[in-house]
């Protein structure tokens, strides 16, 4: 996916509350066979608003607006986002995923241990790594499509792949997976909170396996990125691994996932942005001594160490 396509679906909704929104057009009253949009919000025992992760239904509803409007930059965006390889796309077949059982064998569906993506350093082997995240920004791109426009079938594609995953999915294997882990919790979950809390579908749909989807986001999505020490991998790992556990957080209802991310986000982002009063220096990680000579290097030009040995030295 390209950086341009990322921005479209931020922007799409990361700059909606710049003006008021437009007046909605009017739409057609469904039948009562015909799936529906719920366009209200509710709040969960946990004290999470839904849908809440990334934007919430105020934010939903001010794009939406600019978008049918012919508002500027969304109408742009929107046009993007639908004629892009995303808004098409359906459930997959997990056909170049591997065995969750035995990373040597093919997956094969009716294995009931499930496939895994295997994902080495850049993507090397690339065992359903591309797919899967084709996946992630479908359903994200699906989900914000079924929003705009109230047509099903972008709704139905997205809980195709969601159900795919739920049923299926068992995990990520290769130096790369808990990465992977991250990139899938911070774009599929934004799309599944969508359509979980937005789309009732017709009598005639298939309905959002939301149970077995939330097993799986709990015990192969959240487990890794609570579990895994990002501490020496580069910075982006932890800070990915932040957002989509605050991501899954609110989406399974957790506080205590919710809480974890803000605090990997919190201890990450100052090595990142610089202030004046952080003294001389960038403030280091306070979990990686080896990062915080790589970032002070990078920055400051000081040497930093090869490897992670040298710091014995």
């Amino acid at each position: 996916m390209s950086l341009r396509l990322i921005t479209v679906f931020i922007l799409l909704i990361g700059v909606l509350v710049a003006t008021p929104g437009a007046a909605f057009a009017a739409t057609p009253e469904p039948s009562p066979r015909g799936a529906r949009l719920a366009d209200t919000a509710s709040t969960s025992s946990a004290g999470f608003t839904h849908p809440g992760v990334f934007v919430g239904v105020d934010e939903l509803k001010t794009s939406k607006g600019h978008v049918r409007a012919g508002d500027e930059p969304w109408a742009t965006l929107f046009d993007e986002l639908e004629s892009s390889e995303y808004a098409t796309r359906g459930a997959p077949d997990f056909g170049d995923l591997v065995s969750a059982s035995d990373r040597d064998e093919p997956c094969d569906q009716a294995d009931t241990v499930g496939c895994a993506s295997e994902c080495g350093s850049f993507n090397i082997p690339d065992n359903g790594c591309t797919d899967e995240l084709m996946d992630a920004r479908a359903v994200y791109g699906q989900a914000l499509l079924w929003w705009y426009t109230e047509d099903p079938q972008y709704a139905r594609r997205a809980v195709a792949i969601l159900n795919a995953y739920a049923s299926d999915f068992a995990g990520h294997v290769g130096s790369n997976g808990p990465l992977m882990a991250a990139w899938v919790s911070e774009m599929m979950i934004r799309g599944a909170e969508i359509i979980r809390y937005t789309y009732e579908p017709g009598l005639d749909d298939p309905q959002f396996q939301v149970r077995a989807f939330t097993r799986m986001a709990r015990t192969v999505l959240a487990d890794t990125l609570s579990s895994f020490d990002y501490a020496n991998y580069n910075g982006n790992w932890k800070l990915s691994a932040a957002d989509g556990l605050v991501n899954l957080g609110v989406f399974l209802d957790d506080r205590a996932l919710y809480e974890q991310g803000l605090e990997m986000w919190r201890e990450r982002v100052p090595s990142y942005i610089y202030l004046e009063s952080d003294g001389p220096l960038p403030i280091p990680p306070a979990d990686s001594v080896y990062l915080a000579l790589r970032i002070q290097g990078c920055r400051w030009g000081l040497k930093p160490p090869v490897s992670s040995n040298d710091l014995a030295m």
